[in-house]
């Protein structure tokens, strides 16, 4: 089951909860990663969607674009980008593991 978004919750948030700084505090700023590192990220991705199958009724042109851009957008930071690629590679590890067949 998909949870609703409510809305109005979400204007009770104060501004800052979500970075872990006070209100009216200037958050922290990190340095977005450069180019290369998250190009290395998304050439992974490529590399584990085809793989996977991911891409049997399309093409790696319309979802590493997309992945690029929301990226982008993000600036991600070094930290970020580790967690990022701690979690692509262990959803590849997961179904590695459910593709191998069961030891007898």
């Amino acid at each position: 089951m998909t949870p609703k978004l409510k809305p109005q919750a979400a204007l009770k948030v104060l501004p800052g909860a979500a970075s872990g700084t006070a209100p009216g505090a200037a958050p922290k700023v990190q340095q977005p990663v450069v180019n290369a590192a998250l190009e290395e990220l998304l050439d992974y991705i490529r590399f584990a969607f085809t793989d996977i199958g991911f891409f049997t009724k399309g093409t790696p042109s319309y979802v590493i674009p997309l992945f690029r851009r929301i990226f982008g957008r993000a600036l991600i930071d070094d930290e970020e980008l580790k967690e990022l690629t701690h979690i692509f590679h262990r959803l590849y590890g997961l179904f590695q593991e459910k593709k191998r067949p069961a030891a007898k």
